[in-house]
């Protein structure tokens, strides 16, 4: 099985995202108001406010998308264990990312006015459903004495829930989430940086976080010294 995790690189768009069709689909931040006035808070509290309601009605973001082709194989067996049979085809699939900003409120986001640093506590990141395409499946072999028109159709039927479990199984690896999360990072990143530059910090750094990683880490650990379009151009570098 082959398979690479790469960025997501659809359309630019307004901060990275694209709107489409239907409650569960992703939405679109396709606009904001340049002509702010915040106010001076040494809490930070009104640029983070900003940022929430800037963000209030977004859904997810896609971050990243793994692709590949999986191997998938099935079994069948009847007329009391006689007739056994079992077949082994490949398929493309491709499986997307996303971070549910929907999650995310003021309270998630930290801006520290001295370094000029905002950290986002975002929601992990998850995995969507793979998308298995069958049409393009390429069979490797079938093997078995004498295959009925049943035992076809089962061996096609449990190649194809196999596909889609293997797949799924893959993208929820932890090499394949720790990818995606690096991704998520680079795309809030670079989501965050445009209400940051309407309202004259565009210089600040953006730090993101996720669930798994703050229990166990304060955070003034975390780095504050890269501005985040050096981040930006490490990730491009990287790609």
């Amino acid at each position: 099985m082959a398979s690479q995790l790469k960025r997501y690189g659809g359309p630019v768009a307004a901060a990275l995202l694209v709107l489409l069709v239907g409650g569960a689909m992703l939405v679109g931040w396709q606009r904001y108001d340049r002509d702010y006035v915040v106010a001076v808070e040494d809490d930070g509290s009104a640029v983070t406010k900003v940022i929430a309601e800037r963000l209030s009605g977004t859904s997810s973001l896609k971050v990243s998308e793994l692709s590949g082709t999986i191997q998938s194989t099935a079994q069948d067996v009847r007329g009391f264990g006689f007739l056994k049979s079992d077949q082994v085809v490949k398929m493309p699939f491709s499986v997307d990312y996303f971070v549910d900003l929907s999650e995310l409120s003021a309270s998630d986001l930290e801006w520290n006015p001295n370094s000029r640093t905002l950290i986002v506590n975002a929601p992990d990141v998850k995995p969507g459903k793979p998308n298995v395409d069958e049409s393009r499946r390429t069979l490797v072999r079938t093997n078995g004495l004498f295959v009925t028109r049943d035992a076809g159709a089962e061996l096609a039927r449990r190649v194809s829930a196999h596909a889609q479990a293997r797949a799924d199984k893959t993208a929820r690896s932890p090499e394949r989430i720790a990818q995606a999360r690096d991704y998520g990072r680079a795309a809030i990143g670079k989501l965050m940086s445009a209400p940051l530059a309407a309202m004259g910090y565009g210089d600040a750094r953006v730090i993101v976080t996720y669930p798994t990683e703050r229990p166990q880490r304060d955070r003034e650990q975390w780095d504050v010294t890269t501005p985040v379009n050096e981040v930006l151009a490490k990730h491009r570098q990287a790609r």
